[in-house]
């Protein structure tokens, strides 16, 4: 079983990551290539 805090630490860090990909979705970064 994995433990609560890691859970939630991976879920923080996915709904990030999520979160930014709709960002750059809306903005077209993604687009015109990466802005990294």
């Amino acid at each position: 079983m994995i433990n609560n805090q890691a859970m939630n630490k991976t879920v923080k860090v996915w709904q990030f990551y999520f979160d930014f990909v709709e960002m750059e979705k809306k903005h077209g970064y993604g687009k015109s290539g990466s802005r990294f």
